[in-house]
């Protein structure tokens, strides 16, 4: 019989403690959220554009505007429209003549009459001249001889009147004496002697009429003097001594007369003369006006009306409503202008904060707004070094490729993508990656090294942006691990 020995079984499992695997995982979750999380340093390319609106600008554009010397208004017989295409040497406008030559008419009239007062004036001059002097001879004649008689008297008559005065009342006293005497001795003698009564009566009679008129003669010659000196002579020296003064007034009036009259005929023919030439320069200008009644293209291309303001046309509807058969144009506004068809420039508008990234030479792609799948490129040719306006550069670029361009008009937009910065082997981070000092706003990222156990500072230097990455220029070399976001930290942390 056969035995079969059983042997007790033992079986051995060895099973890891729960607590302890638990642990293990908890570590490896607890290391992997502890771990920042890292970006590299890569290389790629990296492009800064700087985007504006720009408009379509003409090669050659000639403004149109009237410049006239004299004349006004300017009527319109007719005008080319707005958009029309002209050859060099098209009537743009035509302006109504009859009024010009009207005027012109008038003023070769005026012109004519002013040559004959000028002749006139010229001939008037000698007489005129003659006149004054023979005025001013008289004049001084009259004074003279009014001196000379008030000199007379004072020294001649006056003395001679006072003396003869003086006698006429003596030989009057003398008479009436002689005359007295003569009666009382006709009258002693008629009484001696036997003369008839008759004849006595007849001779005493005339010697008493001789007395009386004697009597009389002495009244008058004393009434005589009385009056002389207390009238005539003052009378006289003073009436003379008016004249003279007169006569003295009356030369210098003449004189003064006289250089007025010379004067006032040199103005004369001085203003005929510039009236004279006032008028031919008028008529000139006129002429020179009438050149204007037709005004033509200076070169070919189309029609604009007003003037370019940053390559728009603002002032179309206005004109186009003043532009019209029977209008009235302004001097020295721009009416049109002529546009060649050759649209090779683009002018933009550059806000400032854009200036340090605008340079000549600058490629540039160009999006017809009218054309949005045209892709063309150009070149920026110049920046304003002052502002067009508020915070804004003027910006011109010209395209490249004339074979390849669309057919362009001045006046149409366009969108433009201004490479301001292209590196194609740029090392970039994102911009979340670096961080800026807050107090010396210094730049710097915190670079993940195997060699240390907890990421460190590392000062970097930076230069473009563009999109959500920033390039850097210094610090990091490429493959370099950085903290995708680092918090800002103080230089003395």
């Amino acid at each position: 019989m056969i035995r079969t020995w059983m042997l007790p079984v033992l079986t051995f499992a060895i099973v890891a403690p729960v607590p302890l695997v638990a642990q293990e995982k908890k570590e490896a979750k607890d290391a992997k959220e502890a771990a920042p999380e890292t970006v590299a340093v890569e290389q790629r390319p990296l492009r800064v554009t700087v985007e504006v609106d720009g408009v379509f600008v003409a090669e050659k554009a000639s403004e149109i505007s009237l410049q006239p010397q004299a004349w006004q208004p300017w009527e319109i017989e007719s005008v080319a429209r707005h958009g029309d295409v002209v050859r060099k040497g098209d009537v743009l406008l035509q302006f109504k003549a009859e009024s010009l030559q009207l005027a012109i008419a008038e003023l070769e009239a005026e012109i004519g009459l002013n040559t004959l007062a000028l002749e006139a004036a010229k001939r008037d001059q000698p007489r005129v001249e003659a006149a004054r002097r023979l005025g001013l001879q008289a004049a001084e004649v009259s004074a003279k001889t009014a001196g000379e008689d008030l000199e007379h008297f004072l020294k001649v008559e006056k003395e001679f009147g006072r003396k003869g005065a003086e006698v006429s009342l003596d030989s009057a006293r003398a008479y009436l004496e002689y005359a007295t005497e003569e009666l009382e001795q006709l009258e002693k003698m008629y009484e001696a002697d036997d003369l008839t009564e008759e004849t006595e009566e007849i001779i005493l009679k005339r010697q008493r009429r001789a007395v009386e008129m004697a009597k009389f003669s002495l009244e008058q010659a004393e009434l005589g003097h009385d009056e002389y000196f207390k009238f005539g002579e003052p009378r006289r020296e003073q009436s003379l001594r008016q004249h003279q003064q007169t006569a003295a007034l009356a030369l210098e009036q003449t004189k003064l007369a006289a250089q007025v009259a010379a004067g006032q005929q040199q103005i004369a023919v001085q203003k005929a003369a510039r009236d004279l030439e006032q008028a031919k320069k008028k008529l000139a200008r006129l002429t020179a006006d009438r050149q204007l009644l037709a005004i033509r293209a200076p070169h070919d291309g189309v029609v604009y009306y007003g003037k370019s303001v940053d390559g728009k046309w603002p002032q179309i509807a206005a004109l186009a409503a003043q532009l019209t058969e029977g209008g009235t144009v302004k001097p020295r506004d721009v009416l049109m202008t002529i546009v060649a068809q050759n649209v090779r420039s683009i002018a933009a508008r550059l806000p400032e904060k854009h200036l340090s990234q605008a340079r000549p030479g600058m490629q540039a792609a160009v999006s017809p707004t009218g054309m949005p799948d045209e892709k063309l490129a150009a070149l920026v040719d110049t920046v304003s070094a002052i502002p067009i306006a508020d915070g804004q550069f003027e910006l011109t670029l010209r395209l490249l490729g004339a074979n390849e361009a669309p057919p362009l008009a001045a006046g149409m937009t366009c969108k433009l993508k201004i490479d301001a910065y292209r590196n194609p082997q740029a090392l970039t981070l994102p911009k979340s990656a670096v961080a800026t000092d807050e107090l010396d706003d210094s730049r710097y990222v915190m670079l993940v090294d195997k060699s240390q156990d907890t990421p460190q500072r590392r000062a970097v230097q930076v230069g473009k942006e563009s999109g959500d990455y920033i390039e850097i220029v210094a610090g990091l070399a490429q493959d370099d691990r950085v903290v995708k976001s680092p918090k800002g930290k103080k230089k003395d942390e």
